[in-house]
């Protein structure tokens, strides 16, 4: 696990971890980790190979600082192999995929199976993302809610429902997956999780 900095005179204690977001492309990672820094949202595609990102998350009342690097992916599917980047000194993987896009779903669990292989572990905190909960109403949506949660407790995470577009969970996402990551530290049990939007998270470990 990475190492924790002292706490300085304010009692703010930073921990550096390491993040990765992986799916399908076109489901939207990139526009997630633009609307967490705070970027203007867009609607052209542009395909990613690998990026990284740097972004600071308070927890705890502001006692706890997280410094995350947060790796980026190029589209998976059960053909690509995970990428060195992302398979290697990450504590913990974000794996998308985007509610109007059937194919996405379903790459998802071979996706999750690639990385599982890739890392040589049996388990390793993952959460599922559903993208584009801004489109549920509309016709284009393919993925049930049901469907998304089976997968989820499938392969034993949690589901987050989230809109690039809107930011809806976007921040709630991250807290997520740093409180998967912690659960083995203990940092974070004594900070109750937030509660997201009505409907927007369902808890399935």
């Amino acid at each position: 696990m990475a190492s924790a900095s002292s706490p300085p005179a304010g009692g703010v204690e930073t921990f550096r971890r390491t993040l990765a977001v992986l799916g399908f492309r076109g489901v939207g990672k990139s526009s997630l980790l633009s609307s967490l820094l705070g970027r203007d949202f867009s609607e052209d595609y542009e395909p990613t190979v690998v990026a990284t990102h740097r972004h600071t998350l308070t927890m705890k009342g502001g006692r706890v600082r997280f410094d995350l690097k947060i790796v980026d992916t190029a589209g998976q599917d059960e053909f690509s192999t995970i990428p060195t980047e992302a398979s290697l000194g990450v504590h913990g993987y974000i794996l998308v995929f985007d509610v109007t896009s059937r194919t996405s779903f379903e790459k998802l669990r071979h996706i999750n199976d690639k990385l599982l292989e890739a890392i040589g572990a049996d388990a390793v905190p993952r959460v599922v993302v559903a993208n584009k909960s801004d489109l549920r109403p509309d016709s284009a949506q393919q993925v049930s809610d049901a469907e998304g949660r089976e997968l989820a407790a499938l392969i034993g995470c949690k589901l987050v429902e989230t809109s690039a577009r809107t930011s809806e969970n976007v921040e709630h996402l991250f807290e997520t997956i740093l409180r998967q990551v912690e659960a083995r530290t203990g940092l974070l049990d004594d900070d109750p999780a937030p509660a997201p939007k009505p409907g927007r998270i369902c808890a399935v470990l």
